[in-house]
């Protein structure tokens, strides 16, 4: 099975092999703290990797992986700067398919609303992510819903599917919405903004009941067995008002 199952082992630990929770590894989580206001308007920054404590060509703090992972996230994750401007740099071509989890609290009521942007730079060739056997995703954000029974929404930039289309995982749990495609637009800037809530809905077919526990990302590349890339920026929760 795809090691794409890491974001429900971490965020939903009774979905993993072990089935056993690690409530100290995420209350450790420095992601877990007050989100910083926007202009004191009705949003919230999650993560822009401006932060100074970040440090230039490693992974920022605030981002978390399953145990025993980090070594292989540090490979792949790295604050990177242009112009004086700071993002995430995502790289994988060694198979490593690592997912990294911002928790934060979320009031989802107030801020139902999710913003970033995202660039992909290396598209894992012959990938589709409705095929178990060629899963990958330069780009990949997940929104997680629960830690011990939860679902969750994931956003792609897709090698091959269409945009729009909407792919069904782990026995119903995970839906997949591909947000951008093919090689028109790699290289460039693209930003994206969801709403929680209304997909959720969409997607399940039921309401949304309790806050999401954070968001996710994940480029990989391990089930073509080729190269993936994207850069990552401006994590924001908002009102949408």
């Amino acid at each position: 099975m795809k090691i794409f199952i890491a974001l429900f082992v971490f965020v939903f630990p009774v979905l993993s092999l072990a089935a056993e929770p690690f409530p100290a590894l995420i209350a450790a989580n420095p992601g877990a703290r007050e989100l910083k206001e926007v202009n004191a308007t009705p949003q919230m920054t999650v993560d822009d990797f401006q932060n100074r404590n970040y440090k230039l060509g490693k992974m920022p703090l605030s981002w978390r992986t399953w145990p025993f992972q980090r070594s292989k996230a540090l490979k792949v994750y790295k604050v990177t700067e242009e112009s004086g401007e700071r993002f995430l740099r995502a790289y994988d071509d060694n198979d490593y398919s690592i997912i990294i989890f911002n928790h934060f609290e979320w009031d989802i009521k107030k801020y139902p609303i999710l913003s970033w942007r995202w660039r992909a730079t290396t598209l894992p060739q012959g990938a589709f992510e409705n095929n178990d056997e060629l899963n990958d995703s330069a780009c990949g954000v997940s929104v997680g819903i629960g830690r011990l029974d939860g679902k969750a929404l994931k956003y792609v930039w897709s090698s091959s599917l269409p945009v729009g289309t909407i792919v069904t995982r782990r026995e119903g749990s995970l839906k997949i919405k591909v947000l951008d495609q093919g090689t028109a637009k790699v290289g460039q800037w693209q930003s994206h903004t969801i709403d929680v809530v209304k997909d959720y809905k969409e997607l399940f077919g039921e309401d949304l009941g309790r806050d999401p526990t954070g968001v996710g990302i994940l480029t990989d590349a391990n089930a073509t067995h080729t190269k993936a890339g994207c850069d990552y920026d401006d994590f924001v929760v908002s009102s949408g008002k």
